[in-house]
């Protein structure tokens, strides 16, 4: 009963790559009957270039039958040496685990054509998908709230580097980030979808959240049961370190201070 996933090849560019390697963890793992433990695995690796990576698992030695298609918004792309770009749970497309046997897995990018603007690597780093909101830190670094993806620059616009959604397993994933806020070296970050505002470092380091939905203080009504995310909701700091929080759904400005412990509230 358990599931054995091997790496095939690198990662498939049509763009030059210096190189690219990658490592799955643990190699053998069994979701069906070790909830908890061992029910995941993670790939990591180095990649010199920044690119859109899509991951594609199928049973060994049939190429043609994916089972499951890890979308680049969901695979950590960044250049550099990660140890968890991302993941699989053991669950086909339709969300059923497999059936035993050996995997193999599949990494290739979809990306065909040169840029004509964004940085002269020909890559994703300073290009957007959908950015949504800005943020300018006290030091002028920029960070461009963008489809999951917090992307960094310099105060020149220079690209530094990029905070990625986390995995669905890890502490800090965000469902539908929708407003970006900074001061000194917090990033808060609005969640419609868990009506509730998570809490970063500048690097990109979770450190808690806080709301939920409610009408009580310090919970939101970000995304209302009846609708869609609004982004009429939205944050701001004031030269004290507080966090002014729009909350729409629940017709009011509810203020925070820098830790996210309710101060006071104005309007209905």
């Amino acid at each position: 009963m358990k599931k054995n996933l091997l790496i095939v090849g690198m990662v498939f560019f049509s763009v030059s790559l210096k190189a690219a390697n990658f490592s799955v963890s643990p190699e053998v793992f069994s979701p069906a009957i070790s909830p908890g433990r061992n029910d995941a695995v993670i790939i990591g690796g180095t990649m010199e270039e920044t690119l859109p990576v899509n991951v594609y698992i199928y049973p060994k030695g049939l190429p043609a039958s994916i089972i499951k298609k890890i979308p680049y918004s969901e695979f950590n792309g960044s250049q550099g040496s990660i140890d968890n770009r991302g993941g699989w749970d053991g669950k086909d497309t339709q969300g059923q685990i497999v059936s035993d046997g050996e995997y193999e897995i599949q990494l290739s990018s979809g990306l065909n054509k040169i840029w004509s603007a964004g940085n002269p690597r020909g890559d994703m780093r300073g290009m957007f998908d959908f950015p949504v909101d800005v943020a300018i830190g006290n030091d002028g670094r920029i960070y461009v709230l963008d489809t999951n993806r917090i992307q960094v620059f310099d105060e020149e616009r220079n690209y530094l580097f990029s905070i990625q959604n986390p995995p669905a397993y890890e502490n800090g994933k965000w469902d539908q980030a929708i407003s970006i806020a900074t001061s000194g070296n917090r990033l808060y970050l609005m969640d419609a979808g868990s009506n509730s505002i998570k809490v970063f470092d500048t690097d990109g380091q979770f450190i808690r959240f806080f709301g939920g939905y409610g009408t009580e203080d310090g919970k939101f009504n970000i995304y209302p049961l009846w609708g869609y995310p609004e982004l009429k909701n939205n944050m701001a700091v004031d030269k004290n370190g507080r966090l002014w929080v729009v909350d729409w759904g629940n017709s009011r400005i509810q203020v925070f201070d820098a830790e996210g412990n309710f101060l006071f509230k104005f309007g209905s």
